[in-house]
């Protein structure tokens, strides 16, 4: 009897071992691939969202310095940290050590870009433009009258701007874009 269980227990492995042994192999499990949506749809797109960002940093300033410098830290939501820090010590070292007051408004046109990437670079970054802020409409004075003469004629300057989004935040789209350096620029021709 114990025999027969023995043999019986070899036959049923060895037949099971045949059925497995025999199956054909899973269907392979398709792999995704990951395709890089751009973040704009073309250049034009990025443009706008640029000047768009760009106006608005410019509108905060405005008012700052119509202010007096006072409130820097109000474009925190417009620039980079870093740049937020460079941003308030110059209004402050400015406009709030001086007593200086804006009146009108700087603003800025023939934006170009210069560079756009598919997605944000390790940095944050996603495009680089260049500007140029026209000071022709904006006058800059104290309370007791002194105005500020310019040295010459020149109102528009020349800067190179670059936009990005906060590292590891995922944040990409109009409202999550910030302005991460502004450098002036010696390209004369592009504010002619």
């Amino acid at each position: 009897m114990l025999r027969r269980a023995v043999a019986g227990l070899a036959l049923t492995a060895l037949s099971l071992g045949v059925t497995v042994g025999c199956s054909a192999p899973p269907a392979p499990v398709p792999q995704a691939t990951a395709t890089v949506e751009p973040l704009f749809a073309d250049e034009q797109e990025a443009l706008t969202v640029a000047s768009a960002v760009y106006g608005e940093y410019l509108a905060m300033r405005n008012l700052i310095e119509s202010e007096g410098g006072v409130g820097g830290e109000r474009l925190a939501s417009f620039v980079s940290p870093a740049l937020l820090a460079a941003e308030t010590e110059s209004l402050e070292s400015f406009y709030v050590a001086l007593g200086m007051r804006a009146t009108g408004a700087v603003t800025a046109d023939s934006m170009t870009l210069l560079r756009l990437d598919a997605r944000p670079r390790a940095d944050g970054t996603v495009m680089v433009v260049s500007l140029c802020e026209d000071e022709s409409g904006r006058t800059v004075a104290r309370d007791d009258g002194f105005t500020l003469k310019r040295q010459t004629d020149v109102v528009r300057f020349p800067y190179e701007v670059t936009l990005g989004v906060e590292p590891g935040s995922g944040t990409v789209g109009p409202g999550g874009y910030r302005i991460v350096s502004r450098e002036a620029i010696e390209d004369v021709a592009l504010c002619g």
